[in-house]
C-alpha cells in the first residue's frame, strides 16, 4: 500500500514541476503538496474493536482537517511565494526532494504518458 502511495506522490512531484515549467512565463504559480496525515471520519463504519484502537491513534497521531489544511492555505495566501513554484510543500515549509523526483527525463516521460493517455498529444 505504502508503495503504491509513494509512487503516486512521486507522480504528482513530477506533474507539478512540469506544469511549473510550462506555466513560467504565464504568472501562474504550481505547488505539490503533502498535507500529512489528517484525522477523518473514515474509522465511522469499522468494526468496534478495531474502531476504538484507530480513532485513539487518530487523535494523538493525526491532525485535524483545519491543520491538514494550513499548508494549502499558505500556499494559496502567502506573500512572495511565487519563487517556490515548483517546489514540494509540508507543514507550510518547502521539502527538499529526493533524487528522482529531481529527475527531468522522469517528468517529461511522465507529462508525455498523461497526455497519451487522456488523448492530448
Amino acid at each position: 500500500m505504502y508503495d503504491v502511495y509513494s509512487r503516486s506522490k512521486l507522480c504528482n512531484i513530477l506533474f507539478t514541476i512540469s506544469l511549473h515549467e510550462k506555466l513560467q512565463s504565464t504568472g501562474v504559480t504550481t505547488y505539490t503538496l503533502h498535507p500529512g496525515a489528517i484525522s477523518t471520519n473514515m474509522t465511522h463504519q469499522m468494526q468496534p474493536g478495531f474502531k476504538n484502537i484507530l480513532d485513539f491513534c487518530l487523535y494523538w497521531m493525526f491532525k485535524t482537517p483545519i491543520e491538514g489544511a494550513q499548508t494549502t492555505i499558505h500556499c494559496a495566501v502567502a506573500k512572495n511565494i511565487e519563487k517556490y513554484s515548483g517546489s514540494l510543500f509540508s507543514d507550510c515549509r518547502i521539502v527538499e526532494l529526493y533524487k528522482t523526483a529531481k529527475n527531468p527525463e522522469l517528468a517529461k516521460g511522465l507529462w508525455s504518458l498523461s497526455e497519451k493517455l487522456v488523448k492530448l498529444e
